[in-house]
């Protein structure tokens, strides 16, 4: 005979089984249940097949509207970039001393012979007097020299010739460095600013675009981030091919050895490279995805008068324009549009 306790214990398991299977059946087709693609700017449509990415979706879109930040220069800022523009461009100081000495900045004009053919020349070179600055072999040469006069040595560089080279180096003038003095004569010539007022609002603009940009840099990861997509891995791996074999070609015309030349540029090994260039590449194809959705979203397109303005403030000629370019050009607009959207000026 089967006890209370036990009968109950049935009860209980074949009840959990009739209320819980159905429970999980549902869970589980809702997990599996497809999304719909959420929609998005023609532009963009047509740049992405274009492109070759097909069967890449976004599914849901981050709310970006509350990423929206302002961004401002204070004073301090502007002042400090100045200065440190001010600083990397001392002025130089013509000396009348006549022999170079240990040290000694100095502008020369040089030529490098291969036998009787000149292989390279330069008629305004800045080198350090006995310091390797420019070229050691050069300026360990000049110590002693006087200004004016030619000078040939024996000159070794494997880079321009495997043959016995010659160089005749002839001393300009001697300097020295002293602090930019700012007024708008020395703006104008230095910087290429009408005044000194000018060049502070030159720099104040581009300060501003470097916090817009740094504002726009954290936005996009935040909507990356939270925004999910649905990527063809064929086509991830297809783009993430195409930039490593592009920077093959690079090395190739460098004439480096791929792993030495990944290396010397990027710090990175060969499998490090290809994960990073899968991560560019997967980022990259989100980008379009939700710059497309916001611009679906805020209905932003452009128009055919807009597209002239826009390509003439680039330099470009609208009507040479193919169609690939266009497609690109339209997809700017839409990025520049929604950027100055939620980065704005204090």
């Amino acid at each position: 005979m089967m006890s209370i306790i036990t009968k109950r214990s049935w009860k209980i398991r074949f009840s959990f089984i009739f209320v819980f299977i159905p429970v999980f059946l549902f869970l589980s087709a809702c997990s599996l249940r497809h999304t719909s693609p959420l929609p998005l700017n023609e532009s963009v449509v047509h740049l992405l097949e274009i492109m070759g990415y097909h069967d890449c979706n976004i599914l849901s879109l981050a709310d970006y509207e509350t990423l929206a930040t302002q961004y401002e220069v204070s004073n301090e800022e502007l002042e400090s970039r100045v200065q440190e523009l001010f600083r990397q461009n001392p002025i130089e100081i013509k000396s009348d001393r006549q022999v170079l000495a240990h040290g000694d900045f100095a502008k020369i004009s040089y030529q490098i012979f291969d036998k009787d053919k000149l292989i390279f020349e330069s008629p305004n070179q800045v080198v350090k007097v006995g310091i390797t600055n420019f070229d050691y072999f050069i300026e360990s040469s000049l110590l002693g020299k006087q200004i004016g006069k030619t000078y040939s040595f024996n000159y070794n560089n494997p880079t321009l010739s495997n043959n016995p080279l010659i160089c005749y180096v002839t001393p300009l003038y001697i300097y020295t460095l002293s602090d930019f003095i700012p007024n708008d004569e020395s703006i104008r010539e230095v910087f290429g600013a009408n005044s000194l007022e000018d060049f502070y609002s030159n720099v104040l603009i581009d300060l501003e675009n470097e916090k817009k940009q740094e504002c726009w840099a954290q936005i996009q990861a935040a909507l990356i981030e939270n925004s999910t997509f649905e990527i063809n891995d064929e086509v991830l791996i297809a783009a993430t091919t195409s930039v490593v074999t592009q920077e093959k070609l690079y090395s190739a015309v460098f004439g480096e050895d791929f792993e030495a030349y990944l290396f010397d540029n990027y710090g990175l090994s060969k499998a490090e490279f290809y994960d990073f260039c899968y991560d560019k590449c997967e980022d990259d194809i989100k980008l379009y995805l939700v710059i497309g959705a916001i611009a679906y979203c805020e209905d932003i397109h452009m128009d055919t008068s807009t597209f002239e303005s826009y390509c003439l403030s680039y330099g470009l000629d609208p009507l040479s324009i193919n169609e690939e370019d266009s497609c690109y050009i339209h997809y700017y607009y839409l990025n520049d549009c929604i950027v100055d959207q939620l980065c704005k000026l204090k």
